[in-house]
């Protein structure tokens, strides 16, 4: 029993370190592109995230967390913030 929780929780921060690291490579600024290229593929992955996050509660706050930072000069967040 106590090997499982641990397997879990590991893939869980497994998980929220791989999402993190997606939201932090995404590309925020893809609206402002002159290229109609860039803004489909922008738009796709940013659609595409978004729909993940907001399938799994501790996500859609990352994501929102995310979204205040690139919209709303918030601070970055850390990743340790979303690792308890």
């Amino acid at each position: 029993m106590a090997k499982r929780k641990i397997a879990e929780f590991s893939t869980l921060r497994e998980e929220k370190n791989a999402f993190y690291d997606r939201l932090s490579r995404l590309d925020w600024y893809f609206n402002f592109s002159d290229s109609a290229q860039v803004w489909r593929k922008g738009k796709q992955t940013y659609d595409s995230i978004k729909a993940e996050a907001y399938s799994v509660p501790w996500k859609t706050t990352m994501f929102n967390r995310f979204w205040e930072f690139a919209y709303l000069s918030k601070e970055k967040p850390k990743k340790e913030d979303f690792m308890s």
